[in-house]
């Protein structure tokens, strides 16, 4: 059994399914982005305290171009954890990131 094959069996398996961000990532990065986002969506409905699930789902939702809604997720942890240095630099970015694609957007669109 592959390695996805074998986290799916432990996720399916565990009572608490809190393994579900360790699959999502796994599926993150074989670039299989809408099922990744689909564990990540099921597995935080069971376990909304479950950190690193929402981390993987706002690398997902960055890796697929939605800035907008990984800029989301990043807020909320870090309104958790308020003194994450790495969460508040990939705020910053991202949110660097959706400002210069609006500017794109703006100063290239036909009106």
């Amino acid at each position: 059994m592959n390695v996805l094959g074998e986290l799916r069996h432990k996720m399916r398996q565990s009572a608490e399914k809190e393994c579900f961000a360790e699959y999502a990532e796994q599926l993150r990065l074989a670039k299989k982005y809408s099922a990744s986002i689909r564990v990540c969506l099921e597995g935080l409905s069971h376990n909304p305290n479950e950190d690193r699930g929402r981390l993987v789902l706002a690398r997902t939702y960055y890796d697929c171009g939605y800035i907008a809604f990984s800029l989301r997720e990043l807020n909320f942890l870090s309104n958790r954890h308020p003194d994450n240095v790495y969460i508040k630099r990939l705020v910053e970015k991202l949110s660097l990131s959706k400002n210069n694609t609006s500017d794109f957007i703006k100063t290239n669109s036909i009106n």
